[in-house]
Formats: C-alpha cells, structure tokens, sequence
C-alpha cells in the first residue's frame, strides 16, 4: 500500500508517496510554497560542480556557493541577513530556489558559468555576482611546534 503524505517546513509544503510509514523512506514528489507546485529536480554531482567557487558583486560582496554530499548551497553575507541557504534545483537551466528566493546561474557561450543573478524574496532589484577566479599559488603550511623547537636551536 502506498501512503500519501504531506509534511510542512515552515511555509513549504513537501508531499510523499511512501511504501511504508516511515519519512525516511518516502519519495518527494511535489513541492508546494502556497503559490505554487514546484517538481523536484535532481543534479548530477558533475552538473552541480560547475557551481561551486567563489562570487563577487560589482561592489565587492563575497559569496560562496558550495557543493557537498549531492547538494549546494551559498554562503550570504551576514550584511544581507541571510546566512547560509540551501538550493534545490528546479531544472536543467541553472535556476535554483531557495527559502529565501531564486539564484539563476549564468553560462558563457561555452558552457562556463560566469555569475548569478540572487532574487530575493520581496527585494526590488536581484544581486547580480560574477563568478570570481580561485585563488592560486603556493602555501606553506609550518608545524608550530617544530618551528619554536628550531627556533629555540638556533638561540
């Protein structure tokens, strides 16, 4: 027997078939914020890792999008209220939502993606981020102890 049930997260509403009683082993196949049904979407791991790195605003906003175990999320600045949100995909398009809005990824002509646009809930305008080059260069990592050792050696 198939079990129909609806679990509620705040303003979201999540519907699962499940063969059996337990949540754990339920299928999500719907999604519902009070306005609108949203199908569930599942990224491959290779997909979701064009995504990662770090993003800048024209005014300098750090933000970092983060992919980890089959999911991202993006890392917003304490500054916009928001801390860390978690993206669920809604297609193949790049286009994410969030509780807190939708993040669009865009893509050169190449495929490359360049940036995101972040509509915030209630926002007027969306915060446009370009995707920023990963630091590159050679660290140096010093045991602590070691080095005091040394440096007490050669006192």
């Amino acid at each position: 027997m198939t079990h129909i049930s609806r679990i509620a997260f705040g303003t979201l509403a999540v519907l699962c078939l499940s063969p059996a009683v337990a949540e754990e082993d339920s299928s999500v196949v719907a999604l519902a914020d009070g306005h609108h049904i949203i199908r569930p979407y599942r990224s491959a791991a290779d997909v979701l890792d064009r995504y990662a790195g770090r993003y800048e605003t024209p005014t300098g906003v750090a933000f970092a999008v983060i992919h980890e175990a089959g999911t991202l999320t993006i890392d917003v600045p304490a500054s916009f209220g928001l801390l860390t949100l978690r993206l669920h995909p809604e297609d193949e398009s790049g286009s994410f939502r969030t509780d807190a809005g939708r993040v669009v990824f865009r893509t050169d002509a190449a495929g490359r993606v360049t940036g995101f646009a972040f509509h915030n809930a209630g926002a007027v305008e969306a915060i446009v981020a370009r995707k920023a080059p990963m630091p590159r260069g050679i660290v140096t990592i010093h045991d602590l102890p070691t080095a005091a050792a040394a440096v007490a050696q050669s006192d």
